[in-house]
């Protein structure tokens, strides 16, 4: 069996020599720059080449993350940085944009390109585009169902590509890269490595009829409905392992050294049980479930993998930050003595001890409160009830506790309850003490260590003229061979007195201290000569030894000088080109686009105002409370058929503007829409978010294909990359710099780039229904014939709402802003840029609203001067409005 890689996070070289040490396979982390977690501690150059040298010495491999989009102005520099990675041996680096991936692949081919989740691989189409654009490995989106993971390893394998998985850690609510959350609303943009984390954050629940009633929804005051609970497929290797994933990621470059060890070495043990399973059947353990749960943790989760019997496991709405181990229920709290008689769980392994620290769940002592934790450290020795049979020389015997009090000692005056504390109260032990002594034990004790150390072979012989001569054979852990032979620097002198012998220099050339091997065999040939070194000669030998040793174990790591100096001279061409900047062509004609989900939307739309329709087929189950159903092909098919013929007769081009996420199995479906309608109608042009379907609907119905903003579109190298598509839509994320400095860039005639100039855009869509259960069996009982539920929505503390709707599949959710993009006062701008194509996102909006706002924006890009009253008149139909990351940046 092929038991997979496990792959840990690293945040500052403290913590990669812990995650090194106890049983990482390959540590991922990043520089200074042009990281997702650029809040984490991260790593300067000088660091990163010693980590690289560190691990690679302990058989491990270290990945960079270079996974945030690039500006047009960043390229050069970022395409330098990377070739400083590959000329250190670093083994890979970690994408998201398009753009970088493509220079990689182009000036430092033989550079491992992982393509991060937030580039989204979710279907197999996405896995060809993937291997054609020279990515080697690719780490699949958490959202995956197991019979999707299954399918996608299968063919990732076939086509020779590598699959990365996450295991444990956080998890998003939205889907990776889609998310636009943090970004619209304080400009920390999440593809940028600053999100602000807003889906960890309170919210309540809302919701309104056609006739005007309006619903709280449920007692959801300060529910954390956007807070999903952390992944852990602990119990779940197994199968992973049966699938074929060769790779296992743990989340977490943002957490502490704790975190690295106890994740890093739970799953090791874990890995290396599963290894022997046909001698050990029990690949997990109690402690392992209990140390995974009280190193971090906002309750577990086996995530969207294994999400069959209960629909909302997933999600956490109670509590968004750790928890800890939950170990039992407050039987008594006496207030008086301030004593804590806990019921300890059944087969609890963990017992509290002096030190740790303890997390009660009460009720808030306040109406006015949201607290309904309290935590504190223990101050005193624990003990049991009737305890003379559970302590014995005052340490506490590792027995089984079940059923037994234990009474946790007085708390200090200053730390007195804040929450009502009565029997039946949940208790968690979230610090445990005796972590800093496994740490001390994981540096120093070699018997704790996880790591593979690389075989040892030596030979040890003194040749004709009395030279010593060690030669030593090392096999690594990836199979390769290497030889080392040192001879001294002067030959052995005839003793005078007392000559040295094969036993004394077995000994002292086996004397390997803390260095990363496994010395196997040591062979002495025999000396027949009156020969003598002193000691310390005979040990500086073996230090030249092992540093040479060194020197050949990270070179084997290194890039050839060939490969080197033809990846330097490609770069250095390029740069001169990069600082060549040309103007892009302006065109007379400029084209308005609209965004529209809605048939008579559609059919009332105001002639001459729009060029492109981008028409997104309405849900057909549309509510929330309505149950996930597959796709209705037959709807499909007749709505894209008289969608056609409306924009025929309105003289507009009609594009098909297919969901945001497109897995396996609606592909098919949606293929099995283009099938009948090239029969009966004819298939029309499809705007994608997805990058590698592009390809195959071109070719397979003879149709133009356009990119929507979730392509993430932020430089010109990612449109070059994009050449099979007719139009590209910019990231709208970008800052009126990075706009003009795009169209500068790029001049060609196709793909045409588009920038979304007004509307109401997606902030983030997941697979999940944010509705729990209790909320939505409530709000079925509120619709009805005579009072049906128009919208529900999500509402902050600001009391901004945010517009919460189905996507196209019925499955999960899609959450817009609660402000509309308005960038009317910028369209001079935009023509001065050579910009010609403009677009609206007027989905789910009325008539009136579509109609007035197009022809105010028609009029300003088609006028040379733009009225200064455009925008007091776009507010009177669009009254919230923002300027977005265009005046700030991302």
């Amino acid at each position: 069996m092929k038991i997979p890689e496990l792959l840990s996070p690293v945040g500052n070289v403290e913590h990669l020599k812990i995650a090194v040490l106890a049983g990482a396979s390959s540590v991922y982390l990043s520089g200074k720059n042009y990281g997702a977690r650029k809040y984490a501690d991260n790593f300067t150059i000088e660091e990163i080449n010693k980590s690289v040298e560190y691990a690679h010495m302990h058989n491990v491999k270290v990945y960079i993350t270079v996974n945030t989009l690039i500006k047009e102005e960043e390229l050069g520099e970022c395409l330098k940085y990377v070739y400083e990675l590959y000329s250190l041996g670093v083994d890979g680096v970690l994408i998201q944009d398009i753009g970088l991936m493509k220079l990689i692949h182009e000036f430092i081919p033989d550079f491992n390109i992982h393509a991060s989740t937030q580039m989204n691989i979710e279907n197999i189409n996405d896995l060809k585009w993937a291997k054609k654009s020279g990515i080697s490995r690719v780490v699949l989106p958490r959202e995956l169902t197991l019979n999707e993971l299954k399918d996608m390893t299968q063919e990732a394998h076939k086509i020779g590509l590598e699959v990365e998985f996450f295991v444990h850690g956080a998890q998003c609510y939205s889907y990776s890269g889609r998310c636009l959350f943090s970004s619209f609303i304080g400009g920390r943009s999440g593809n940028r490595g600053t999100c602000a984390q807003p889906c960890r954050q309170a919210y309540t629940l809302t919701a309104d009829s056609c006739n005007g009633n309006f619903y709280k929804l449920g007692n959801n005051d300060g529910k954390y409905f956007l807070s999903p609970k952390d992944l852990s497929l602990y119990g779940k290797l197994d199968v992973l392992s049966d699938i074929g994933v060769d790779c296992l990621k743990i989340e977490g470059r943002m957490r502490n050294k704790e975190y690295v060890m106890i994740t890093t070495s739970t799953y090791r043990q874990s890995l290396n049980k599963l290894r022997r399973r046909s001698k050990d059947k029990e690949f997990t353990t109690q402690k392992g479930h209990e140390d995974l749960s009280l190193v971090f943790n906002r309750k577990l989760s086996t995530g969207h993998l294994f999400n069959n019997e209960d629909s909302n496991k997933i999600m956490n709405i109670d509590n968004p930050s750790h928890i800890g181990l939950y170990i039992g229920k407050i039987q008594e709290f006496d207030k008086e003595s301030g004593k804590f008689f806990i019921q300890l769980n059944e087969n609890l392994i963990h017992i509290p001890q002096k030190g740790d620290g303890l997390v009660i769940e009460g009720t808030p002592l306040k109406k006015d409160s949201k607290t309904h934790t309290y935590g504190f450290d223990i101050s005193g020795n624990p003990h049991f009830k009737k305890s003379k049979a559970y302590w014995k020389k005052n340490r506490l015997i590792k027995e089984k506790v079940e059923g037994k009090v234990l009474i946790v000692q007085k708390v200090r005056e200053n730390k007195k309850p804040y929450i009502n504390i009565e029997k039946g109260c949940k208790v968690y032990l979230n610090k445990r003490n005796s972590v800093n002594k496994t740490l001390k034990e994981l540096e120093h004790d070699s018997q704790s260590q996880g790591f593979r150390k690389s075989t040892l072979h030596i030979k040890f012989n003194v040749d004709k003229e009395n030279y010593p001569i060690i030669k030593g054979t090392i096999k690594l852990s990836n199979g390769e061979l290497v030889t080392v032979k040192q001879k001294g620097l002067k030959p052995w002198e005839t003793a005078k007195n007392r000559p040295i012998n094969e036993k004394t220099i077995e000994k002292q050339i086996s004397k390997i201290s803390d260095l990363p091997y496994y010395l196997e065999t040591v062979e002495v040939g025999r000396i027949n000569r009156n020969l003598f070194t002193p000691i310390s000669d005979l040990n500086q030998l073996r230090r030249n030894f092992f540093k040479k040793a060194e020197e050949k174990i990270l070179g084997t790591y290194l890039p050839k000088n060939r490969d080197l100096k033809n990846s330097k001279e490609k770069i250095k061409e390029y740069l001169k080109k990069e600082n060549q900047i040309s103007i892009n062509n302006k065109s007379i004609d400029k084209n308005l686009n609209v965004y529209i989900n809605n048939l008579t939307v559609l059919e009332n739309l105001n002639e001459n105002i729009f060029n492109n329709i981008y028409f997104d087929i309405p849900t057909k189950n549309s509510k929330l409370i309505d149950e996930h159903k597959s796709l209705d092909i037959s709807y499909c098919v007749n709505i894209i058929k008289e969608a056609n013929r409306i924009c025929a007769e309105k003289n507009c081009n009609f594009i098909w503007m297919w969901p945001s996420i497109v897995h396996d199995e609606l592909f098919e479906d949606l293929v099995k829409v283009c099938g009948i309608l090239s029969k009966v109608s004819t298939v029309p042009s499809i705007m994608i978010s997805n990058l590698g379907i592009g390809e195959y609907l071109k070719d397979k119905f003879k149709i133009e294909i356009y990119g929507t903003y979730h392509l993430n579109i932020s430089n010109s190298e990612s449109v070059k990359k994009l050449n099979n598509f007719k139009l590209l839509t910019i990231s709208p994320e970008l800052s009126k710099k990075d706009f003009k400095n795009i169209f500068n860039s790029y001049n060609k005639e196709f793909p045409v780039l588009e920038i979304l100039i007004h509307g109401n855009m997606e902030s983030l869509i997941s697979r999940k229904n944010i509705l729990p259960h209790d909320i939505k069996n409530s709000l079925k009982k509120l619709d009805n014939p005579n009072n049906e539920i128009n919208n529900v929505y999500l509402n902050d503390k600001n009391k901004n709402k945010y517009s919460l709707y189905r996507p196209l599949n019925e499955e999960g959710v899609m959450m817009l802003n609660y402000q509309d993009l308005c960038l009317i006062n910028e369209v001079d701008f935009f023509k001065d840029s050579g910009v010609n194509n403009f677009s609206i996102d007027a989905r789910w909006k009325n008539i009136d609203y579509v109609n007035n706002i197009g022809k105010i924006y028609k009029d300003a890009i088609n006028l040379d001067d733009v009225s200064k009253n455009n925008l007091n008149s776009i507010k009177k139909y669009s009254p919230n409005i923002s300027s977005g990351n265009f005046t700030r940046g991302f």
